[in-house]
């Protein structure tokens, strides 16, 4: 379950509540009231450090014009939004080699998108419309999932709002669009939509193992969790690379200012049956023992820039162990049916992590003069 202003809607930076789909029922209204006033707190937030306030919860920033390009480089696709929060309609343009191919005023602005050697583009948007209702006004979304084809032609528009555009894969050379839904019913796997990239055809229901079980109850719920937060193609192969993000609340690490549940990485190979054929278990890769600070910059730089930092042709990824400051270059090879890893040396790695913005000084005091009287 999400947090409240997660259900009601979201705030953008001007201290707006965007509702999900209508105001909430009389007996909410407590709730709305205090995340209104999350939002208005929210928006001070931003204006005044706009780099912490990315990691605020419920402010979504600004959607701003953006470029997308295939791994080629051959390809590329730019979105311009009409709407700062990133729904209703956008302009898409498609060029190759830098020369137009198409242009389209969509009625919704894609997000999460991909775009394939082939020219194929797919994305998830939200179309949005104004409801009035006894005086209320109140804003309607709906998600879509759409292939459009290097003509231009919308292959695929498939209206969904259990797809999750942060786990968008496009396999192109097996033909092949996943989307992770948001299905987390079944403890024993998580669950995929798959389509015909050529036609958009949608062929099956695709389900990803978990690396293992975590339903064991604890004294705090669940001991452990297991969540997907990072999903790649490795190209040249059948495979898709999952990074399932662990945290163990009962192997707790012990430190003066209390004790904190200890998190790592788990990361497996599925093939196109949705079997693992490789698996790798770092369950304190993000942990940092005795330091809150490091152990919070990690996670904000994981949940900024992943830990899968390359996957690459020939079977190629590189895997970054932030407790460990290092990172492993892994090769993927198929050989008589059956799929085999062999890794490099670690490498030292250290992503870098902005410092907090410095506290900006106070203004200096004015004394107006007036004018006017009215």
């Amino acid at each position: 379950m999400g947090r409240p202003q997660d259900r009601l809607g979201v705030c953008d930076p001007k201290g707006r509540l965007h509702y999900n789909a209508s105001p909430p029922p009389p007996q909410h209204a407590r709730l709305l009231l205090l995340t209104q006033l999350r939002c208005l707190i929210a928006a001070a937030f931003f204006l005044a450090t706009p780099a912490l306030a990315a990691h605020s919860p419920g402010v979504r920033i600004p959607w701003q014009p953006r470029t997308i390009t295939s791994i080629s480089g051959e390809w590329s696709l730019h979105v311009d939004p009409s709407q700062e929060s990133g729904f209703g309609p956008g302009d898409h343009t498609l060029s190759r080699n830098g020369v137009l191919v198409w242009h389209k005023k969509l009625p919704l602005t894609l997000r999460g998108t991909q775009v394939s050697d082939q020219g194929y583009v797919v994305g998830l948007g939200s179309t949005e419309e104004r409801v009035e209702e006894d005086g209320e006004f109140w804003t309607t979304r709906e998600t879509h999932m759409l292939i459009i084809g290097p003509d231009g032609e919308i292959r695929a528009d498939e209206a969904n709002e259990h797809l999750l555009e942060s786990h968008l894969l496009v396999q192109s050379q097996q033909d092949r669009v996943l989307i992770l839904t948001d299905d987390e019913s079944e403890h024993e796997v998580r669950h995929w939509r798959s389509y015909k990239l050529s036609t958009g055809e949608f062929t099956s229901d695709w389900s990803t193992p978990y690396p293992f079980s975590v339903t064991e109850e604890g004294e705090l719920g669940l001991k452990a969790t297991l969540r997907i937060q990072e999903a790649r193609v490795v190209p040249d192969t059948e495979l898709v690379l999952l990074h399932w993000w662990y945290t163990n609340y009962e192997d707790k690490t012990n430190r003066a200012s209390g004790s904190y549940s200890k998190e790592g990485g788990v990361y497996t190979l599925v093939n196109p049956d949705g079997e693992t054929v490789w698996s790798l278990e770092r369950r304190t890769a993000f942990t940092i023992p005795d330091n809150e600070t490091k152990d919070n910059e990690f996670e904000m730089a994981i949940r900024d820039h992943g830990t899968i930092l390359t996957a690459s042709a020939g079977g190629r990824f590189v895997i970054w162990f932030p407790s460990e400051q290092t990172m492993t270059a892994f090769t993927a090879v198929k050989s008589e049916g059956s799929w085999s890893v062999t890794s490099l040396q670690p490498e030292p790695y250290s992503l870098r992590v902005a410092a907090p913005p410095e506290k900006s000084a106070p203004l200096a005091k004015i004394n107006l003069r007036l004018i006017a009287k009215t």
